[in-house]
Parts: C-alpha cells; structure tokens; sequence
C-alpha cells in the first residue's frame, strides 16, 4: 500500500522550525513518501516520530530510547527591540504580537520554539529559554485531539499555521483593474512618474535611516547583553563582559 505523506504530516510535531533542511512539515513528509528521503531529520519530534514513521512506512522501527527532546520559548529583550516586524513575520503560529516600530512580545501559550525568530531579529534581542514542557504549543488544550498531548499540540499549531498562510494568500491577491481608462490618461502618467520619483528618493533616505538605527541597537543589545553576562554570567562570561565594556568605555572616550 503507498503511503500518502499526509498521513507522515500527521506525525510531525508542525513546529515548521525548518531544521529538517525543508520549508516546512509538510514538505518534509512530502519528501518521505515521495522521494524516500531519511526519516531521522526531524528533530523537534525525536526519537518518538521517528519511530512511528518507520512503522507507518513499513521500515524495521528500533526500539525507542525514550530520549526527552528539549523544548524553548522565545523570549524578547523589549528594551532592545527596534519593532522591525522581521520576528512577526517568520513566525509560524503567530505567537508574536507587535507592530511596526513598537516593540513586540510572544505569546508564550502559542510558541514553538521553533528559533524562526532569533535567526531573522537584527539586533540580537531575541532569547531562546528552555522550559520543562514535553510538548509545545502549551494552548494544545484547544484541540479537538486530546488524546495525545503530542498530536493536540501538533494539531494546534498546524491549524495557526494554515490560517497563517491562508491570510497571506489572500494579501496577495492581485486587485482588479477597472476596464474603462480616464480621459486625462497623460496628465496621470505624468503625475505617477513625478509621485514615484519622490517615493524613491524618500525609500533611500528611509532605508539609510534604518541602517542607522539597527546598528545603534545592535550596540546597545551587545551593550544589555554585557550587563547581564556581568551580573549573572559564569567566571568565563564574565570575563568576556568586562573585556568589551572596557573596550565601549575606551572608544567613547577617543570619541
């Protein structure tokens, strides 16, 4: 019987944390069913998908190791946040909430912890913090599935992540373009021409002014980070943080 990746995606934890090497879950049980890819890659699952794949695929499952996997939260630095949207952006389950130029938060009850986020902040603000959970999200309660807290949590961020991707497809959609054209069909083209002129001009001063502030946060997360290495930091760490402060306090002067 050929097995359908989907029932493979119903195994997977939907994190889509893309450490598989695939866009997301259901790409990479795409890949399983279709192109006999290995079915050890998911890591946020472990040793208990693996073992299940092998069983549903009709391959020798070993013994499980009951091997915990390790789960995170994000967390933000708010201080450090420059409010850039890129966080927002990656995140699978919507689990950050912010705007542009304000600083954002994660909901903590919708996380993954799937590190989306930290590798697409700019200025380093965004922490992965373990926690002691055995499945995320922790919101898997609102499942239908609750007879397995793995599949409810897998079956909860799977629904925020389609409704995610549902609502961006929908943004995307062309608009229609009215049928009839204006009498003063030159007069707008060269009024177009001039607004999209300004428009560039005001894009380059904005993206240069973005440059600014990202590397002015960078140095002050780089600055916050020090602190708190200094203070609760180990002997190494501390060491590090005392170097660079220095190093801070040396260039300010010469400035």
């Amino acid at each position: 019987m050929k097995i359908q990746w989907e029932q493979i995606d119903q195994l997977l934890p939907q994190t889509q944390c893309r450490r598989c090497g695939y866009v997301d879950c259901a790409a990479y049980a795409k890949a399983v069913a279709q192109d006999n890819v290995a079915i050890d890659l998911c890591q946020m699952g472990g040793d208990i998908v693996r073992y299940e794949i092998a069983k549903l695929i009709g391959e020798i499952a070993t013994a499980l190791n009951n091997e915990k996997v390790s789960h995170s939260l994000a967390y933000i630095d708010e201080s450090a946040c420059i409010g850039c949207t890129r966080c927002i952006r990656v995140c699978p389950t919507d689990a950050i909430c912010g705007t542009n130029k304000l600083m954002h938060t994660v909901i903590s009850d919708e996380c993954t912890g799937c590190g989306l986020c930290q590798d697409a902040c700019p200025v380093d603000c965004i922490e992965l913090i373990s926690v002691d959970d055995d499945f995320l999200p922790r919101n898997r309660f609102l499942s239908s599935n609750q007879s397995s807290p793995r599949k409810a949590a897998a079956e909860h961020a799977q629904k925020r992540y389609l409704a995610k991707k549902q609502r961006q497809t929908a943004n995307k959609q062309p608009q229609k373009v009215a049928n009839t054209l204006p009498e003063n069909l030159q007069g707008l083209l060269a009024l177009a021409k001039e607004k999209a002129n300004n428009q560039k001009q005001v894009s380059i001063y904005s993206k240069q002014l973005t440059q600014e502030i990202i590397a002015t946060q960078k140095k002050q997360a780089a600055f916050h980070n020090a602190m708190r290495q200094l203070k609760y930091g180990n002997e190494q760490e501390k060491s590090i943080a005392i170097s660079y402060l220095s190093e801070v306090k040396a260039q300010s002067q010469k400035e």
